[in-house]
C-alpha cells in the first residue's frame, strides 16, 4: 500500500489558484486538498490547472452554514453537491456543530449518504473542534450510532479538547482508527492543536505519539486491502502558528513544517513496509 501526499491550500489562498497549485506541485505532493470554488469559471480554471500539473484533488467542504439545523442541512447539501460534482478522490467535510443535538448531526451524516452513493466518492467527516466529532467520548457515541461513518483522522483537536494525549481514551482512538480514510498530519499537544515547531526536540514525545497513531491507520487500511491511504500534512499559519516577537508574522514557516512532516512520513512508510516484510 502506498501513501499519497496532498498539499493543503490553507494559508496559500493569497497566491491564487495557479500559484497554489504550482507551489504544491513544486513541493512534490501528489495532489492538493482545497475547497471547490462556487464560481463556475474558477472551477473550470482549477480543473485545467490540475490537469496541467498532473495533481489529484481532495475536496474540502467547510463552508456549510446556518443559524439552525434545517438551514445548515440545506447549505450542507448545496456545498456537498458542488464538491462531489467536481469528482475529487474524496471529500473532507467540517460537518455539523458541537452544540447541536445528536439527532440533528445524525441527519447531516445521513444527508451525505445518497450524495456519496450517487457520485461514488467517499465523504469523510473530520474530527475537528466545533464540529460534531469534536471530542473522543462524543465521537464514540456517533460511531456506535452510524457504524459505517468514515472520518478524516486529525486527533490534534481531540488532544486540545481533552487536555491530554488521550492516554486514558484508547478505546475511542481505536474506534477512530477503524474509520479513518484520510489523515490530517498535524501534531497537537495537551494545550493546543499545533506544536510550535516540529524541529524542536521539546516535542519529541508528541511527535512519537502521533506517528504511532498514523502508523496504526496505515496498517489498518492495509489490512483492509486498500491500495493507498491519503495524508495531508496540515501545520497551519497564524493563528495556529505562534506569533513572533514583532507581533506581525509567524514564528515558523508552516509550509516548511509540512514538508518536514511529509519527509518524516516517507521515511516511516519505508520502515513500516520493511517491518511488514519480516
Amino acid at each position: 500500500m502506498e501513501i499519497k501526499f496532498f498539499g493543503a491550500w490553507w494559508g496559500l489562498d493569497h497566491l491564487g489558484l495557479k500559484g497554489m497549485v504550482k507551489k504544491v506541485k513544486s513541493a512534490g505532493y501528489d495532489g492538493i486538498e482545497i475547497g471547490i470554488p462556487k464560481d463556475e469559471k474558477l472551477r473550470y480554471e482549477l480543473q485545467r490547472l490540475l490537469e496541467d500539473f498532473d495533481l489529484e484533488i481532495i475536496a474540502h467542504q467547510y463552508e456549510a452554514t446556518g443559524t439552525n439545523p434545517a438551514e445548515y442541512a440545506d447549505s450542507l447539501k448545496y456545498f456537498m453537491d458542488i464538491a462531489a460534482a467536481f469528482k475529487p478522490i474524496s471529500i473532507n467535510s467540517h460537518t455539523g456543530k458541537d452544540f447541536w443535538p445528536m439527532e440533528s448531526n445524525l441527519q447531516f451524516i445521513d444527508l451525505c449518504d445518497p450524495i456519496e452513493k450517487t457520485y461514488g466518492i467517499p465523504i469523510l467527516h473530520e474530527t475537528h473542534r466545533g464540529r460534531f466529532l469534536y471530542a473522543p467520548s462524543v465521537a464514540s457515541a456517533y460511531f456506535n450510532k452510524r457504524p459505517n461513518l468514515k472520518i478524516n483522522f486529525d486527533l490534534s483537536h481531540w488532544c486540545c479538547v481533552s487536555e491530554s494525549l488521550l492516554e486514558d481514551q484508547t478505546e475511542a482512538v481505536h474506534l477512530a482508527i477503524a474509520r479513518a480514510h484520510h489523515i490530517h498530519a498535524r501534531v497537537g499537544h495537551a494545550q493546543g492543536p499545533q506544536i510550535t515547531d516540529i524541529k524542536n526536540p521539546y516535542w519529541d514525545n508528541e511527535i512519537q505519539v502521533f506517528t504511532n497513531w498514523w502508523k496504526e491507520v496505515y496498517l489498518a487500511r492495509k489490512r483492509d486491502g486498500n491500495p493507498s491511504i491519503t495524508i495531508t500534512p496540515e501545520f497551519g499559519p497564524l493563528p495556529y502558528a505562534p506569533i513572533n516577537d514583532t507581533g506581525t508574522t509567524a514564528y515558523i514557516n508552516f509550509f516548511e513544517q509540512n514538508l518536514i512532516v511529509m519527509d518524516h512520513l516517507k521515511e516511516c512508510e519505508q520502515q513500516w513496509k520493511l517491518e511488514l516484510s519480516l
